[in-house]
């Protein structure tokens, strides 16, 4: 008897090749598996987690130190608190100073206090420089309108270190200078700074007035392209409104030579007629009359009135408007901007340096001390954060450990289906 090929096929195929089992998995296999392989999840985590314990406690701690300073400002007269902005800001423009600064760094020997903080190849100039950058004021305390509590931070891996060089910065009063230092320090910044926002503002102004300028220029172009294009429309119209009167003439004749008198529209069932015959005499005579008699062609141009609406848009020009009335570019000036934001820059602004001599002058000698805030030296680093680290870690070495080991239970049971 002879076997039918196509169940010898399938016999084969069936031999061949091992029954694979079915994708779907039930949430009771899983924890089946997760079970079994349970001590190769745990061992994976805990790998994860003593690398990423062992990394946060690797990292440098960043620390963050500030001390705060408020002045005196029981005010009596108005003189005596524009006089305590002023020294205020004089204060806190000579802590924040490279050259005071670096004094108190070479007199306090904060080199060596500082050595594991700053490069140790580029010599002390270079490692100030860096100390110096990384010290910061609070944003927005140092308004000219305003006398606020300011706060001298910086960050570091040395606590300690950085609450003894910002106290030490901040420990000398302002009286040891007296009213004449102070004088003489405020006409030094004044000739600093001042000319420069004040050639700043003159190019301002220049360059708004010439703006100005640029937008009437504009306006002024603008408007003569579209009256010159009014214009062309006009002569357009005209020259279209005397060739009908000719050619209307030259139809009259016709009319009249033929003794076409009145209309006939009602005549005509087509329409390819002629002018004399569809107007007649009289039509003709009264179109002829009322284009001669005609003064004026702007009703019948189409155009007429979007041209005449852009002028009328004209005749105001927004930007143009609020760059007249603007009364103080410093805003618009980025440059200025900049330099407003340094300390001795806000002293002046608006005064000459005479009147900031007579606020000095008249300020009592109470006036000379404010209140300092000292440092404490953190207890707790602002980064790393160890906790966020080594959760991290442990969370990504149980997804890793869970994976493994369904990788590893999907290889041991391909391999037994094949060893059937």
């Amino acid at each position: 008897m002879k076997k039918n090929p196509g169940t010898s096929f399938e016999s084969d195929s069936t031999q061949s090749f091992p029954n694979v089992p079915e994708d779907e998995i039930s949430l009771f296999d899983v924890i089946g598996i997760l079970g079994k392989k349970k001590v190769l999840i745990l061992f994976i985590t805990l790998i994860f987690t003593l690398v990423a314990t062992s990394y946060s406690f690797w990292l440098t701690p960043l620390y963050k130190a500030r001390v705060g300073l408020f002045p005196l400002s029981e005010a009596e007269d108005l003189d005596a608190t524009e006089a305590t902005k002023v020294v205020f800001r004089l204060y806190i423009d000579r802590i924040l100073s490279y050259r005071y600064q670096r004094e108190i760094f070479d007199r306090e020997n904060f080199l060596e206090k500082f050595v594991d903080d700053v490069n140790d190849t580029a010599g002390p100039d270079y490692n100030l420089q860096e100390i110096h950058d990384s010290i910061k004021t609070s944003t927005g305390v140092l308004d000219r309108n305003a006398v606020s509590p300011v706060y001298i931070k910086m960050e570091g891996s040395k606590p300690k270190v950085m609450s003894d060089f910002l106290n030490m910065l901040t420990k000398g009063d302002i009286q040891e200078e007296g009213i004449d230092k102070l004088i003489d320090r405020a006409k030094k910044l004044y000739n600093q700074y001042y000319p420069k926002i004040q050639h700043l503002r003159a190019k301002a102004k220049l360059d708004r007035l010439n703006k100005i300028s640029e937008l009437e220029e504009a306006d002024k172009r603008k408007r003569k392209e579209i009256l010159d294009e009014i214009d062309r429309y006009r002569f357009k119209a005209k020259m279209f409104r005397l060739d009908r009167i000719e050619r209307l003439t030259r139809f009259l004749t016709i009319a009249r030579n033929l003794g076409i008198k009145d209309r006939k529209f009602s005549d005509v069932h087509t329409r390819d007629i002629p002018l004399w015959h569809s107007y007649g005499e009289s039509g003709l005579e009264a179109e002829i009359e009322e284009l001669k008699s005609r003064t004026n062609d702007d009703p019948f141009i189409t155009q007429l009135p979007e041209l005449h609406s852009q002028l009328k848009k004209l005749d105001v020009n927004r930007m143009g408007e609020s760059l007249k009335s603007r009364t103080n570019d410093d805003p618009y000036t980025p440059d200025i901007t900049t330099l407003q934001s340094k300390v001795a820059v806000n002293v002046f602004d608006g005064k000459t340096f005479d009147e900031v001599k007579r606020l000095l002058r008249k300020l009592p000698p109470t006036r000379l001390t404010f209140v300092s805030y000292p440092s404490i030296p953190p207890l707790h680093p602002i980064e790393p954060n160890k906790y966020i680290i080594i959760f991290s870690g442990f969370v990504l070495g149980l997804i890793t450990g869970i994976m493994a080991a369904f990788i590893k239970h999907t290889m041991e049971k391909y391999r037994d289906e094949l060893l059937r």
